[in-house]
């Protein structure tokens, strides 16, 4: 139970029922660990980060914090591996810091120096359930390979791995074969069952550490009867590997390797790289250039990152929400995303919605607070999803008016969700994007960026920002904004606990959308409700009421701002969001609000009457709404765009006419 969620042993048991290979690149600085993480991530691509037991003894702690925050924050999965740690003060380092938190992925416990496979055991079981205890799984090798590198012991005698004893050495001895009955019970009680128990074997096939002298002469038939024995129970790992030819790494992932072992081909071409660079330009530039060596070098991989570019090209993504007027954008835009190639498409909401024309899709009528059909969406036969896009949930108007209802939806359905992302994560060994789109509404009156001392009587009084900014605290005046803001938490707690991938984007009001009726404070605004939208049906040549004023000239139509974007900006930056790399966000939060700009009741009506004409406006019609007024009024109105720029959103550009008159050309070509 202890290794259910184990990060390594997914990622490989994925890649060999796909049969594809893993990286497992040895990184012996920062530079090595970033340029690895780089590259998977361009890639799509898991990997392992790898180092030797003197480097962890070099860096102890504070390193093998680093490489796990690197790897487990990445957009793919990557875990992190003690690779060779042979002497018993290296593994007792690495269990200890497990013990105190700080836990490798996996550990190779190497004690193939030992005389006999009985010594091997002895020396490895120990070892192996301390590392279980911590949710550490274990490499072992039976065998032993020729050669030495990078500190690990020199070994001049291989010994190639006997496939008829592979089963008892990882999973159990029959104790009779070679104990004599008295001594049974004692070896029983001192070494449990009689084998290592480790969950990953390195197989000696006539591979060797360090430079092959002659033309490799791997057994292949000794990894095709491991895989009959195992059939899948237990990954398999390639040392020695360095400087082989492609056609050879493919015949061995062909024949059960799921883990390669890489260590001087990356290393070496870095370091030269440094070493040249550090003659003629400033360090930084060196480093920096160095490192995209090292990043190319892990891009060329062809026999396992290029192999595994085939499964993660499948793109499967799921939508909820997909009937609703961003989720039927969201899966055509989708369809013409050239960074999402071959996408599938898993189309949810309450009442099954209709999948765009061309697509590859499932579509499912689905009641999100039920568990169990939740689970069931990662079940289908397109398989597990790696982008969820959790658009579903009830509106803000809708929220207000039916509390208990809202709460069941915009919280514990989301929550739902996000549980069966992570399991689904968890038992694919993929780490699932959940993309999900929060609102504005997180924000109230006051808005606080800082607290500061008030009067003479101590109180604490907030200072309203001229702008939001990532650092402005959430105080939401609504019950919808609060359910937002509750999910976004849980959000940024799965992705700090490596659960999942989570993005999270705050939403300006969008301007102008056709769909079905929803029930939207802002609805007036941008169209998706029972209320008329103040621009869509008078440009329909239908009357509108917009609930904010009682006239034209009402003044609060001039203060009243909002922060608007349209359709299009928004549903470009929801599928972008998919793309941004997962060290780009900020080390505390996945939260971005989204680009948009500000404008008006009065603007909106402006733009209106310069593209449609004085008889459109005469269409609008003004009844005050008392509530509704008062929770748009709480939402913010001005945003700093710049983080979200830095991260590659695009923001509209012109303002409000270019909006009106691109959904008026777009209700003449009856697309809206």
């Amino acid at each position: 139970m202890l290794l259910d969620n184990n990060r390594t042993l997914n990622i490989l048991r994925k890649a060999e029922v796909e049969g594809y290979g893993i990286l497992a690149q040895t990184c012996y600085d920062a530079n090595c660990v970033i340029g690895l993480v780089r590259a998977a991530e361009r890639c799509r691509s898991p990997a392992i980060i790898q180092m030797f037991p003197i480097t962890l003894a070099f860096g102890k702690g504070p390193w093998l914090r680093f490489c796990l925050d690197a790897a487990h924050q990445a957009s793919v999965p990557i875990a992190v591996n003690l690779d060779h740690a042979t002497d018993p003060e290296h593994i007792e380092l690495a269990l200890s810091l497990a013990e105190q938190g700080i836990a490798f992925d996996s550990i190779m416990v190497d004690a193939s120096h030992a005389e006999t496979d009985e010594e091997n055991i002895a020396l490895a079981r120990p070892y192996v359930e301390r590392a279980e205890k911590c949710g550490i799984a274990v490499e072992v090798e039976l065998g032993r390979l020729e050669g030495g590198e990078a500190g690990l012991r020199m070994i001049s005698d291989a010994k190639l791995t006997r496939p008829e004893k592979a089963r008892e050495f990882m999973e159990g001895y029959d104790a009779a074969s070679w104990v004599p009955v008295c001594m049974r019970a004692h070896l029983l009680n001192n070494l449990g069952r009689l084998s290592t128990g480790a969950r990953i074997l390195a197989p000696s096939i006539g591979n060797l550490h360090g430079a092959y002298l002659n033309p490799p002469n791997f057994r292949q038939d000794i990894l095709k009867d491991l895989q009959d024995t195992f059939k899948g129970s237990i990954p398999l790992c390639l040392h020695g590997t360095d400087q082989l030819p492609d056609e050879l790494f493919q015949e061995c992932i062909k024949n059960g390797i799921s883990k390669i072992n890489i260590n001087s081909w990356g290393r070496d071409a870095y370091a030269k790289k440094l070493a040249e660079g550090l003659q003629t330009k400033p360090f930084p530039d060196a480093v920096e250039e160095a490192v995209q060596e090292f990043e190319s070098l892990k891009d060329s991989s062809a026999f396992c990152i290029k192999t595994t570019q085939t499964d993660m090209s499948r793109n499967v993504v799921l939508i909820t929400g997909a009937g609703g007027f961003l989720g039927s954008l969201l899966a055509r835009a989708l369809l013409s995303d050239e960074l999402t190639p071959n996408v599938k498409l898993i189309l949810v909401d309450v009442v099954e919605p209709k999948a765009p024309v061309g697509a590859e899709a499932i579509t499912i009528k689905a009641d999100l607070t039920d568990p169990t059909q939740a689970e069931g969406l990662f079940r289908t036969e397109f398989g597990t999803p790696d982008t969820v896009y959790c658009l579903h949930g009830i509106m803000s108007r809708g929220s207000e008016d039916h509390f208990d209802f809202g709460i069941k939806v915009n919280i514990d359905s989301v929550r739902t969700v996000l549980d069966a992302t992570r399991h689904a994560g968890a038992q694919s060994g993929t780490l699932i994007k959940f993309i999900f789109t929060s609102s504005l509404a997180v924000y109230g009156g006051p808005l606080v960026s800082s607290i500061s001392p008030g009067s003479d009587r101590g109180v604490l009084t907030a200072e309203q920002p001229p702008v939001i900014t990532p650092d402005t605290i959430a105080t939401p005046q609504s019950a919808y904004g609060m359910a937002k803001l509750v999910d976004e938490i849980f959000i940024n707690e799965y992705t700090r606990r490596g659960f999942v991938d989570g993005r999270i984007l705050r939403l300006p009001t969008i301007v102008v959308r056709a769909g079905a009726p929803s029930a939207a404070t802002s609805s007036f605004m941008s169209g998706t409700s029972h209320l008329p939208c103040i621009i869509r049906e008078p440009l329909r040549g239908e009357e509108s009421v917009c609930p904010i004023g009682d006239s034209l000239d009402s003044p609060v139509l001039d203060t009243l701002a909002f922060w608007v974007a349209s359709p299009e900006t928004t549903i470009r930056n929801i599928v972008f969001a998919k793309h941004v790399p997962a060290d780009k966000f900020l080390a505390h939060t996945r939260v971005v609000c989204l680009p948009g700009f500000t404008t008006t009741v009065k603007e909106e009506v402006a733009a209106l009457e310069q593209v449609a004409g004085k008889e459109a406006i005469a269409k609008i019609h003004f009844e005050d709404d008392p509530t509704n007024r008062r929770i748009v009024s709480s939402w913010p109105a001005r945003f700093d765009n710049s983080y979200a720029l830095s991260l590659g959103f695009a923001e509209d550009q012109g303002g409000m006419v270019p909006i009106v008159q691109r959904f008026k050309e777009q209700l003449l070509a009856g697309e809206v």
